[in-house]
């Protein structure tokens, strides 16, 4: 097989979201600089790529997501209840992106509802 013909074989279209087991994959800001790799043709805001509300912004080729109050990261996936600060079967509820508050269960009290009553 000549390099010119290796080149054409493989995958042919536009991989806008990966994931591998549970972990996102954020291909796009890398692939663009790649060799024989081009943006996706349609709009990448089109997709509504952003979670939990928060809105996608784009300049075409560049893009971002501005995310609600009560969560971050790069696809707004993230908020305060993902590290799981509360514990013993207590409600964990978002505050802000960085703060929670934790419900806890009868018989339970303290911040993270680590004591007992």
């Amino acid at each position: 097989m000549h390099q010119e013909e290796r080149e054409k074989a493989g995958f042919l279209g536009c991989i806008r979201d990966l994931q591998v087991n549970t972990k996102e994959v954020f291909i796009m800001d890398e692939a663009i600089r790649g060799r024989n790799v081009k943006n996706c043709k349609e709009f990448i805001c089109q997709g509504q790529i952003c979670q939990n509300g928060g809105t996608c912004v784009s300049d075409g080729e560049t893009w971002f997501c501005r995310c609600p109050e009560l969560y971050s990261g790069k696809l707004c996936q993230h908020n305060a209840c993902d590290r799981s600060p509360c514990g013993h079967g207590a409600t964990c509820i978002p505050k802000s992106n960085q703060d929670a508050m934790c419900l806890c269960p009868l018989g339970r009290q303290g911040l993270l509802c680590s004591d007992r009553k």
